[in-house]
């Protein structure tokens, strides 16, 4: 059914953004925070080139406004306390350590998997102290994370400025005023405790969770319309658009980092893109940007709670829409058009025949005087969103495997093919990236970032006969250097890997179908 069809659509766009937990709220042990990595964008941003600015009055106006809990509310809010104190011993320390700060990430060098990556460093745009460090990837075939790279600089960094001199000073000065925000009833000191490396985080100018959204909305937007459920989608996409649209999101700048293409997020092949982060301490990272931008944050706490109510919508939406299809009110009107009669109307406006009837050498008798509903014929072109790509379709053609008997071609099994296509495609989409990434064994190709294994989809399967016609992609760009076999081995042609993929999928589809519905 168009329906099922749609919501599995929606459920490999939510897949390819959310976070497992989110993803999946019911299975989420209370209490439990998933980690960055697991959140896919966030995984798929920490692979790009990086930009890491460092500018002395940031660092300076962040560690002013440090701050760390008291454990303390009033009226629901809770309480935070200032460590650094605004006098003039303060302001000294702050530019010495800032001074020192960049002067450390002037001379100090990135030491995480160096050959996978270029480092530079530039001036920053607007002048001002500081220094812009440049992590680039050497190749489209990155497997490292840059984000992890800088971060890993970053902690070196801290270690040294906060051990010696000034920064020690200040370091000790701020670490004792955390340990002394909160006091339990006993007198002892229980607030936060500061670490070199855990004073400042490498943060995204862009929140990951507003990119997040951005690829939600997008992907969304890309699903293809159906004409016997254009409007249920038309309505999800209204739904989408009404809950992210409060909030500033930058679709210019998530468009030059990935697109959406037949269903899958991928990287943007003709755009170079880095992704902008700065040095921001703990504080302003992971509480004052997570506040509602009418408080001075970035949205970004906010963003992300409207997504995940987005996806209960969404799945609510289909769930109440599914029930009223299968009602036999909705069954009556979903096939309107009897499919005898889209027949007998392909027949007499068939293209030959229309230009007879406007010359008058022939004259319609029969009972379709106009075109049905709900046919090929009646349709317009979908709307899809298309972007340069160096991709290539392959061709696979599948037959019956044997001891299955092919479906007889009676009206009942012809209506139904209808959807075939779309059913197929869907079907072994919803299972080729997994079917791959396990078959990626020697002396096939091995799985390491699971990149190449998202990177296939089937963009159309056609049944002729006992032909099934299925055409591919994958990341050609990155791995279609193994398919001429001249410098690898054979074994390593990923067109074999694959069809032997696709077959497997295609023949348990096949069995279901065939073996075990009564006819």
């Amino acid at each position: 059914m168009a329906i099922q069809n749609l919501e599995r659509e929606l459920e490999q766009v939510f897949a390819q953004i959310f976070k497992p937990g989110q993803l999946n709220p019911k299975n989420k042990k209370k209490g439990s925070k998933s980690s960055g990595s697991e959140d896919p964008v966030r995984a798929l941003l920490d692979l790009y080139a990086f930009k890491f600015n460092i500018k002395k009055e940031n660092i300076i106006q962040q560690l002013k406004e440090y701050k760390v809990s008291t454990g303390k509310r009033v009226g629901g809010v809770k309480i935070f306390k200032t460590l650094l104190e605004d006098n003039p011993t303060t302001t000294s320390l702050l530019e010495d350590t800032a001074n020192q700060i960049i002067e450390e990430f002037k001379k100090t060098e990135p030491k995480s998997n160096r050959k996978a990556y270029d480092f530079s460093r530039a001036a920053l745009k607007g002048g001002g102290a500081g220094v812009q460090l440049i992590f680039t990837p050497k190749d489209d075939k990155n497997e490292t994370s840059i984000y992890n790279a800088a971060n890993d600089l970053k902690t070196v960094v801290s270690k040294k400025v906060f051990t010696t001199g000034t920064g020690k000073i200040l370091f000790d000065t701020m670490a004792k005023a955390a340990r002394e925000s909160k006091v339990t009833k006993s007198g002892e000191f229980a607030g936060e405790q500061l670490t070199y490396g855990g004073v400042f985080n490498v943060g995204h100018l862009e929140p990951v969770a507003k990119m997040s959204a951005a690829f939600l909305q997008d992907g969304v937007d890309s699903i293809e319309d159906n004409e016997l459920i254009s409007e249920d989608i038309s309505t999800l996409k209204g739904l989408v658009k009404t809950k992210l649209g409060k909030f500033d999101l930058n679709f210019s700048m998530a468009r030059e980092a990935a697109v959406w293409e037949n269903g899958r997020l991928k990287a943007n092949p003709t755009a170079r893109f880095y992704v902008e982060t700065d040095l921001e301490t703990k504080f302003k990272n992971q509480v004052q940007n997570q506040l509602p931008i009418a408080e001075g944050g970035e949205g970004a706490r906010q963003v992300g709670e409207a997504a995940g109510e987005l996806i209960a919508e969404l799945r609510n939406f289909l769930r109440k829409r599914y029930k009223e299809y299968t009602a036999k009110g909705w069954t009556e009107r979903a096939t309107s058009t009897p499919f005898i009669d889209q027949i007998g109307a392909g027949i007499v406006f068939d293209k030959s025949l229309r230009e007879l009837y406007k010359r008058g050498l022939a004259k319609n008798l029969t009972k379709w005087q106009s075109i049905p509903k709900n046919t090929p014929l009646a349709r317009t072109k979908n709307k899809t969103k298309k972007y340069t790509t160096k991709q290539k379709t392959h061709n696979l053609l599948l037959g019956t495997p044997k001891g299955i008997k092919r479906k007889g071609r009676t009206e009942k099994g012809l209506e139904s093919s209808t959807f075939d296509t779309f059913e197929t495609r869907a079907f072994i989409n919803s299972r080729l990236s997994k079917q791959v990434a396990k078959n990626m064994v020697r002396p096939a190709l091995e799985n390491r970032t699971g990149r190449f294994a998202n990177s296939v989809n089937v963009v159309n399967a056609a049944k002729y006969g006992d032909v099934t016609n299925i055409d591919y992609t994958y990341d050609r760009e990155r791995y279609g250097v193994f398919e001429t076999g001249r410098n690898y081995p054979k074994g390593y042609d990923p067109r074999t890997l694959i069809e032997k993929s696709i077959k497997e999928i295609a023949i348990a589809k096949m069995e279901s179908k065939f073996t075990f519905r009564r006819v």
